[in-house]
């Protein structure tokens, strides 16, 4: 299957993503009942704060369902995975995303764009509880993180015999 680096390249992505989003959601109290106990948020979020994090909640279970149902089929068909080829479509990858990450503030506009094309929510005032505890440098900073692990793995994988 000619596709099953792609898959794995994704996979891992989403993997390092959806990892990265869990640790910084447990490191807060009120995110963590809110993502993993259902929780209400407390009144420090407005409405539209509020509306906001529950579309993040419900992509993020998008997301991390995709992982669960890709895992499996990778883990079973790992001898057929190229490394050299899954090495390859993460560094290709990831320079993709490194210039994305050099226009990062256009990025981040375009991917609310696409992720929440029904909803305005998340243009939120420089003011708002939510921006100030989460800052788009916060997800700069974690989106160049997700790069830098994904190019360094895949160059691992290239040099690797």
């Amino acid at each position: 299957m000619k596709a099953l680096p792609v898959i794995t390249a994704l996979a891992v992505f989403l993997f390092l993503l959806n990892s990265i989003f869990i640790f910084e959601m447990v490191r807060s109290d009120e995110l963590r009942s809110f993502y993993f106990s259902g929780k209400e948020l407390s009144n420090l979020f407005s409405p539209d704060e509020v509306t906001h994090m529950q579309e993040v909640k419900f992509l993020t279970m998008i997301s991390i369902t995709i992982n669960a149902v890709l895992a499996p089929i990778i883990i079973a068909r790992r001898k057929e995975i190229n490394r050299h080829q899954l090495g390859k479509y993460l560094l290709i990858a990831s320079a993709v995303l490194f210039i994305a990450a050099i226009f990062f503030p256009i990025f981040f506009i375009l991917f609310h764009k696409v992720f929440f094309p029904f909803s305005t929510t998340w243009l939120l005032p420089s003011n708002s509880f939510l921006i100030q505890t989460y800052p788009q440098s916060f997800f700069q900073d974690r989106f160049l993180g997700i790069i830098f692990i994904a190019a360094s793995l895949g160059a691992v994988l290239r040099c690797k015999n």
